[in-house]
């Protein structure tokens, strides 16, 4: 499909992250119950990870954009149009980019994530051949007081993280994603181009010498502190371990005066998590629904 007279499209260049993240904002705040915000940094770590990119201009403004990402097995592609530039046909020429993309790098399936709230791009999506497959929650609390402390399990104690425990983490992060939806083991040195460490926001359960969970908090992205990781070892589970590794962490970010905290979540986790969050008075701020076909 082809673009309006007018309106063109280009590769993303680094350079592009500040008008990629107005054109997210520009969305969620259209879309979304309680809006995040991202900023140059995240679209850059991004811009970083993505096989390809694209964004579409209207009169050298880019008012849309498209990135892919393989992971395992599957091109997940991630997107937007300024809600004040639909209805010209640039979704569907995003989605035309990102089928093109699918098959090109001989991807089994094309997934895509949507704003719960957009329906013109569900039905686009739906009519394209598209599956609902999953939905993400975006959970977010405002602590007006310091929370409660963590207690944690007999035999298990919290270190702090230490420069040259990268690989630790990793290891016990992919051991607790393990089962997860979607996820696909990833090498530390791809895992570290897509975080950012904040030594002192970083815990570690440990069992005697062995680490068997971690918790992992930022002070700010997407517009709040935000909890990027949280995991727990399987045979770690159901003793209350996860629980505390939060609290710590929200004990941390409350001390550096945050009072705002974020994370994100799989709807559908099998282990239990949104039932976690709720228990400590978060609540969802926002849904993204993924989609799937076959390349």
């Amino acid at each position: 499909m082809s673009l309006p007279q007018g309106i063109t499209s280009r590769p993303a260049r680094t350079t592009d992250a500040v008008a990629i993240a107005a054109v997210i904002n520009a969305c969620d705040a259209t879309f979304a119950p309680e809006p995040l915000r991202v900023g140059e940094r995240e679209i850059g770590a991004w811009l970083e990870r993505t096989v390809d990119a694209v964004v579409i201009c209207d009169e050298g403004e880019i008012v849309a954009f498209a990135g892919a990402v393989p992971r395992g097995g599957a091109l997940s592609t991630d997107g937007a149009v300024l809600p004040s530039a639909t209805g010209q046909g640039i979704g569907s020429f995003l989605l035309d980019w990102a089928e093109a993309q699918g098959r090109a790098g001989a991807n089994e399936k094309l997934r895509t994530s949507i704003l719960a709230g957009n329906e013109a791009a569900k039905a686009l999506v739906l009519d394209r051949g598209f599956v609902y497959v999953r939905s993400f929650y975006r959970m977010v609390i405002d602590l007006s007081e310091p929370p409660p402390p963590p207690s944690w399990p007999r035999g298990i104690a919290v270190e702090p993280f230490l420069a040259g425990q990268e690989a630790v983490l990793h290891e016990v992060v992919e051991d607790s994603f393990a089962e997860h939806w979607g996820h696909a083991r990833r090498s530390l040195d791809d895992w570290l181009r897509g975080i950012v460490i904040e030594p002192e926001l970083i815990f570690l359960a440990c069992e005697g010498d062995h680490v068997v969970g971690a918790v992992m908090c930022n002070e700010e992205l997407f517009g709040n502190a935000f909890v990027g990781i949280l995991g727990v070892r399987e045979g770690w589970r159901g003793r209350g371990l996860g629980r505390s590794l939060l609290l710590q962490g929200f004990g941390a970010l409350y001390e550096k005066g945050k009072r705002r905290i974020g994370l994100g979540v799989d709807a559908g986790n099998e282990t239990g998590a949104v039932r976690l969050y709720e228990s400590v008075g978060m609540r969802v701020g926002g849904q993204d629904d993924v989609y799937e076909k076959r390349s």
